[in-house]
């Protein structure tokens, strides 16, 4: 008699198998933080309407900065990261709205020291890479000219014998 017939048993292990397996599945994929406060967001625009008020008690400030990282001296990275914040707000806030004139004069300034910063960086880069070429040379000349004397001095050594005997 064989044991690899099918019976009720294994049906039901497979099944409970594959029930935790889905289970598991759903619990480890999960709703994320996104999903929940776009749903919050949601629900205090229809309080909004219906009339009530809501106090924020924290801001999520995000920023960006771009750095510029130099590979060679020809090849430029550049890496713009955005800072995530949360600051927490313990009183009364007020908001000093500016005109679209000063937020555009705000931006330009702010472009324009970041350009002054690459071109900084830039220049200080390219003289450390000068000065990290020249004393790369001169270390690989001295071993170039170890192993000159080595070389001379042996066959200096040979040519003696030959010369002798």
């Amino acid at each position: 008699m064989r044991d690899d017939k099918w019976t009720i048993e294994k049906y039901v292990f497979l099944g409970l198998i594959y029930f935790v397996a889905l289970g598991l599945a759903f619990v480890l994929n999960g709703c994320k933080a996104s999903y929940h406060l776009k749903k919050a967001d949601k629900h205090a625009k229809k309080a909004l309407i219906k009339g009530a008020t809501i106090q924020k008690d924290t801001v999520h400030t995000h920023s960006s900065d771009t750095t510029v990282l130099i590979d060679t001296l020809d090849n430029y990275i550049y890496k713009t990261m955005i800072v995530k914040d949360t600051v927490y707000v313990t009183g009364d806030v007020q908001y000093i709205y500016k005109t679209r004139y000063e937020v555009r004069q705000d931006n330009k300034t702010e472009r324009k020291k970041i350009k002054q910063d690459t071109k900084a960086a830039i220049k200080t880069n390219k003289h450390r890479e000068k000065t990290n070429r020249k004393e790369m040379s001169r270390v690989r000349l001295w071993w170039i000219w170890l192993l000159l004397g080595i070389i001379i001095g042996v066959l200096g050594m040979r040519v003696k014998k030959k010369f002798l005997t």
